[in-house]
């Protein structure tokens, strides 16, 4: 084979090579009947490791299993909702769904709806983030420096703070809220004290910090969207040298 034949044979198998770096996805699918439905993903690469690593933690976190399980009869066995008078009865997921936010060749981010069901039925949002190379969950630890992590919640607690004072001042408006306006206050500035940085979303160009609900089931009426989406290009100061290198080279 000829020098240029060579050269070009490896630049195909180099491009192929990094167009395999983008995980695969399949869904594992159930439905129960009309209302129980169920959807979560299961990931394939050529870094087989990374791929096992994505799909064990996942199913540990999300699903409550110990191993990794494909049958749709089993998977959601330990975390889904039944329903029945005898002692099977179990509380869980009544619906679950997933979303791929983004899947390149250096990131994984996922977002999994969730209807959770017992003695009253919840709604709930959970993030994950992954390296795809090495299948490492990302906390923004492995994203930004130390200093750069103090500004980002500084950042989140001065906007979410915004926003409580123009829904309290909405309420009023709205709701007869003058009984309950202390507790309100003392709850919202509770649930602001967390800057709950590790509870985000990537995005190509931006990474949206999501707050968890700050009332339980009964006080959901009072519940106002505290998610801040920052740019990347607004906080990539912040970034260390592996959070620059995960989430601003080219794909």
């Amino acid at each position: 084979m000829g020098l240029r034949s060579a050269l070009f044979v490896m630049i195909l198998q180099l491009g192929g090579a990094i167009a395999n770096c983008q995980l695969k996805i399949t869904s594992l699918n159930l439905k129960e009947d009309q209302v129980n439905s169920y959807s979560f993903p299961v990931f394939h690469s050529y870094n087989a490791r990374a791929a096992q690593k994505i799909n064990a933690y996942l199913q540990k976190e999300v699903l409550y299993n110990d191993t990794i399980l494909t049958d749709t009869q089993l998977v959601f066995r330990k975390s889904r909702y039944i329903n029945s008078d005898d002692s099977s009865w179990q509380p869980g997921y009544s619906a679950l769904d997933y979303r791929t936010e983004l899947n390149n060749q250096s990131v994984l981010s996922l977002s999994f709806e969730l209807e959770t069901t017992g003695a009253y039925t919840y709604y709930n949002t959970l993030y994950y983030n992954f390296e795809v190379e090495t299948g490492l969950h990302l906390r923004v630890g492995d994203l930004f420096t130390p200093a750069g992590i103090v500004e980002i919640k500084k950042l989140l607690r001065r906007e979410r703070q915004k926003r409580i004072q123009a829904w309290m001042k909405e309420m009023d408006t709205t709701y007869n809220i003058e009984d309950n306006r202390e507790h309100l206050q003392e709850r919202f500035a509770e649930c602001n004290a967390d800057a709950d940085e590790d509870n985000f979303l990537l995005k190509e160009k931006s990474i949206v910090f999501a707050k968890g609900h700050c009332f339980s089931h009964l006080g959901m009426a009072y519940e106002t969207d505290l998610d801040v989406e920052m740019t990347l290009a607004n906080i990539q100061k912040w970034l260390s040298s592996n959070g620059k290198k995960l989430l601003l080279q080219k794909h």
